[in-house]
């Protein structure tokens, strides 16, 4: 069983993480370990860029702050190369992601 997020620091519902994460970068294929609970991490992410906190100063319950930070980078990087797709569409709901600026708006 994954570890989970206490309610203090939990940001996404059930059904919004099972959206993000058809969405998130896997890490088959990849070289190492492979991740391991994706949703902690991002709520990691998501706590930290809500605080405006430091990366070193991010709550032990998020696991390492070195993985949060990478993770982010890895995911930064790769979902700004999909989402210049024109055709980054969200998985069975038939609505475009659209970007302006620095906004990412769903159709």
């Amino acid at each position: 069983m994954a570890a989970t997020v206490g309610d203090r620091y939990q940001v996404l519902t059930d059904n919004q993480w099972e959206l993000l994460e058809l969405l998130l970068p896997k890490s088959d294929g990849r070289v190492g370990r492979n991740f391991s609970d994706n949703r902690l991490v991002v709520e990691g992410m998501l706590f930290r860029l809500r605080t405006g906190m430091p990366w070193r100063d991010l709550p032990e319950a998020f696991g390492p702050w070195q993985t949060v930070w990478k993770r982010h980078r890895r995911y930064a990087r790769s979902l700004l190369t999909e989402l210049a797709c024109p055709s980054t569409i969200l998985p069975d709901s038939g609505r475009q992601l659209a970007v302006t600026g620095s906004r990412i708006h769903s159709r």
